[in-house]
């Protein structure tokens, strides 16, 4: 099993390579926006493929290379040096913003938390998608703009140039980019040409961009900071801990009558669980249902919540036998109720889903997780400077099946132990976080900028986290072959280039790729109308 794990890493970081040369090839003739489309590729490639790193010096230099020559080069106006050492605007970059999930929920809280200071915000992918309503009045209430740069006519250097005028408008940016954007490295390639930079490790336990872009790097947890000093050469003193901030769920809606829209009787014991089906997907290690599914047969009581999977999700399970009392609802935009009827949160495995695991516990549910990756596999666990007293979990199957039991068969202490993990969670997310954040904007002023990345040489490592990472992406079914990742950036590229990795394709992977004439950014175009089109 370990030599696959070896072997699948070697062959990984072998396309990764690939895929970088074809970027650097493309860099030489001047074909700047070939060369960040595939740059992209690589990059997208080995934040589904682990390769046994977690940056690319190689990658990193390339593109700032593209920046300093496509971008600040052809430029009107330079930045120019400026005294303000505080936040009056900040932009907050994304590549795509979510109607679900946790990573835009953070970004709208923050703007929302942050009172005094216009925040815009820049996408620089949205590719047509709705730009969620939540979203959209936190920037309007704070006086700021929302900008698809992606709207616009050209490939990825062209949005990169764009956004280099805007962060001329603004005193700060804010990194929440995908982990494979290469846009914002491009655009902010040179320090003495924008505001300080920071940048979100949301991504903590995936390879990323952005290393050599960032000023300040603002970890949500303990452990993406320990890997990111470890793994991606970021100073100790450049980094420090943002959690995630949280919003109290709306009081009006009562435990009873979430109860009541879920059907649970009152002396049913409700498990609850949310988040995105790959989460819950791995065979090496025991999985979500069969670690539970014991407790829930032993008490009959339970009924178990899941949220975000379907029943498709999972092995074929005794749903029948335990007579409905798992129930899967997919995907949900609102999942108040779910927390408001939940009397135990059970974080999903094998990969937790930290932001879920603190809205519930903020309502005063207990948290129970199970973990069953190395000790040097913390980031792939759940850690939370908001829960180092309150999580409940065990490494053991049967205690962690004990923990869950004892908690099924006490209210008292369900009341107790969720008492004490909401306190501290709303503790660290709530009234101390404007006090993080205040530190992470002082940061970013005082830091002066250097180069984080010495050289351009990349080196693979063989360690416990990069095997555990690897298998997880392998059975969790993010991995991919390099022909789809090619395909989901195909549109980037330049039309003479798009012509010639489709008559490659057609050799190599047998696949038909429709409309190859049209770029991305006019079917983002043309998607954006259909929806206003709706709307009317």
């Amino acid at each position: 099993m370990l030599r696959d794990g070896f072997d699948a890493l070697g062959q990984n970081f072998t396309v990764f390579e690939d895929l970088i040369r074809t970027a650097e090839r493309s860099y030489a003739v001047k074909n700047f926006d070939a060369a960040a489309a595939f740059g992209q590729m690589a990059a997208d490639y080995a934040g589904r493929n682990h390769p046994g790193l977690f940056v690319s010096p190689r990658l990193e230099k390339l593109l700032v290379q593209i920046g300093e020559n496509a971008v600040l080069v052809t430029s009107s106006a330079r930045r120019r040096r400026s005294t303000v050492r505080s936040a009056r605007h900040v932009l907050h970059v994304l590549t795509q913003a979510y109607s679900v999930g946790g990573h835009t929920r953070f970004i709208w809280r923050w703007i929302e938390r942050d009172s005094g200071r216009i925040h815009s915000v820049a996408l620089t992918r949205q590719r047509g998608a709705r730009v969620p309503e939540q979203l959209k009045r936190a920037v309007l209430a704070r006086g700021g703009r929302i900008y698809e740069i992606d709207r616009q006519s050209g490939g990825l250097v062209s949005r990169a140039r764009t956004l280099y005028r805007l962060a001329n408008e603004v005193d700060l940016i804010v990194l929440h980019t995908h982990a494979y954007d290469v846009v914002p490295v491009i655009a902010l390639a040179c320090a003495q040409h924008r505001p300080p930079v920071i940048v979100l490790n949301h991504a903590d336990h995936l390879f990323w961009l952005g290393v050599s872009t960032g000023d300040v790097f603002a970890h949500i947890r303990d452990s993406g900071l320990r890997l990111a000093c470890q793994r991606r050469s970021i100073e100790r003193e450049r980094s420090l801990i943002l959690p995630i901030p949280l919003k109290p769920a709306d009081s009006a809606l009562s435990r009873r009558f979430a109860r009541e829209l879920l059907g649970l009787e009152e002396d049913q014991v409700a498990l609850l669980s949310i988040a995105m089906p790959y989460k819950y997907k791995g065979t090496s290690s025991v999985g979500f249902l069969e670690a539970i599914l014991p407790v829930v047969r032993a008490c009959d009581k339970t009924v178990l919540l899941l949220v975000g999977p379907n029943a498709t999700d999972f092995e074929p399970c005794a749903d029948a036998e335990l007579n409905g009392r798992i129930r899967f609802f997919g995907r949900q935009e609102d999942t108040v109720k779910f927390y408001r009827a939940a009397d135990i949160y059970l974080d999903s495995h094998p990969f937790s889903s930290l932001t879920s695991l603190l809205e519930a516990g903020s309502l005063g549910v207990p948290l129970v997780s199970y973990n069953s990756h190395p000790k040097s596999s913390a980031v792939l666990c759940a850690d939370d400077p908001g829960l180092t007293d309150s999580l409940l979990g065990s490494r053991e199957i049967d205690q962690y099946r004990e923990i869950v039991t004892k908690l099924v068969n006490d209210a008292e202490l369900r009341e107790k132990i969720g008492k004490r993990t909401q306190e501290e969670v709303l503790k660290v997310h709530g009234t101390e976080w404007p006090r993080s954040l205040n530190a992470l904007y002082e940061c970013a002023f005082s830091m002066r900028r250097q180069d984080v990345l010495n050289d351009n040489q990349d080196e693979a490592l063989q360690g416990e986290i990069d095997l555990e990472l690897e298998r997880f992406q392998a059975e969790s079914g993010l991995a991919c072959i390099k022909e789809e990742v090619m395909i989901y950036h195909f549109r980037l590229l330049p039309l003479a280039d798009r012509m010639r990795v489709w008559e490659q394709m057609k050799r190599s992977y047998r696949t038909y790729l429709r409309d190859i004439v049209f770029p991305e950014s006019l079917s983002t175009r043309l998607k954006r109308a259909w929806f206003a089109a709706r709307l009317q």
